[in-house]
């Protein structure tokens, strides 16, 4: 064998092997890490609302704390250091602490409650699960901002303006979670608050609180959003979550129709839209997995993965539609498997 014929051996050798490296790694890609990447990765380096939206993109805080939840439950340690990384720009340091713009954009100086919780919730817990002491502290200081800016004479609001210095008078009754004030050691009886919500004349809840007026109000007074409602109704409380009466609507209707429509009449409890919403299943499946009822939340799994795009997502796909889908399926898949 000449040297010649031996460097083109070796060189062959070389880039055979890296090929074989570059497709067993690609073979172990997240498929929805590399959608995100894909897809929702905007100019600026953070997620925007929609795939390919280009000069219109909107780039919330709700979709950075989606995405970080996700990464902590696959264990993406150096990727979720990455995405806290790039939610740098929209932290803003207020007296207390400091809160996240609930929209990129140098006018934009609120932000939203349970955005800023879903964010601490995963850092505070990535804290413990990755051994870095800078995601507690960070979640620590965010918990500060929101109790200074967003709790107001004993009552939670949606956001805070700290260029007014002033918080709004109403609180969506969604915005809320009971699993992470717990976690957080917040009172638990600021969340008796949440029971308000039920309206004697409905199966439907009424959305929000007005913490100025003291009274609860429906936010739109002819449908309801279902994605609000199994927010609200995960949030109730009660002994015997499957025995709300939403809940047995809920599955009257599946059961009836063999869907459940993103909206429908307040009062008719007719579908208002012809659509169903992934984010709906998503949510009903998590409650399932929450209250330890795997075989039931396997009824749900069907038509979520019946409207989850997960590598081709429409230009339609909101992220947030796209995001809690992937998090209840993988939670799925984690819960069949302990």
């Amino acid at each position: 064998m000449t040297r010649k014929q031996l460097i083109i051996g070796i060189f062959s050798i070389v880039i055979a092997a890296a090929v074989f490296v570059f497709i067993n790694a690609f073979s172990q890609t997240d498929p929805v890490v590399n959608t995100v990447e894909k897809e929702y990765r905007g100019d600026h380096g953070l997620i925007q609302n929609y795939p390919g939206a280009a000069g219109e993109a909107e780039y919330l805080s709700e979709a950075e704390g989606l995405y970080l939840e996700y990464l902590l439950l696959t264990g993406r340690k150096e990727l979720f250091r990455d995405e806290v990384e790039r939610l740098e720009p929209l932290l803003q340091k207020v007296p207390s602490g400091k809160l996240v713009q609930w929209k990129e954009g140098d006018n934009t100086s609120t932000n939203a409650l349970i955005d800023d919780v879903r964010i601490a919730s995963a850092l505070d817990r990535a804290g413990a699960q990755f051994n870095n002491h800078s995601y507690t502290e960070l979640s620590k200081s965010i918990q500060d901002g929101l109790r200074a800016g967003n709790f107001v004479e004993g009552s939670w609001r949606d956001y805070y303006d700290w260029q007014q210095d002033e918080a709004s008078p109403e609180i969506h009754f969604s915005y809320f979670s009971s699993e992470k004030w717990k976690q957080f050691g917040w009172p638990q009886e600021e969340l008796q608050i949440i029971q308000r919500a039920k309206d004697s004349s409905s199966v439907f809840y009424l959305e929000s609180y007005n913490a100025v007026k003291r009274q609860p109000e429906a936010y739109n007074l002819q449908e309801v959003n279902m994605i609000d409602q199994v927010l609200i109704m995960q949030q109730m409380n009660t002994e015997a979550p499957e025995t709300e009466a939403l809940a047995q609507w809920i599955d009257k209707k599946y059961e009836e129709e063999g869907k459940i429509y993103g909206r429908y009449h307040r009062t008719s409890e007719k579908a208002s839209v012809n659509y169903e919403a992934a984010s709906v299943y998503a949510l009903l499946l998590i409650q399932e997995i929450d209250d330890g009822n795997i075989q039931e939340a396997e009824k749900w799994e069907e038509p979520l993965r019946g409207l989850h795009e997960a590598a081709d997502p429409s230009e339609n796909t909101h992220f947030f539609d796209y995001m809690l889908a992937a998090i209840a399926l993988e939670r799925l898949e984690q819960a069949k498997n302990s």
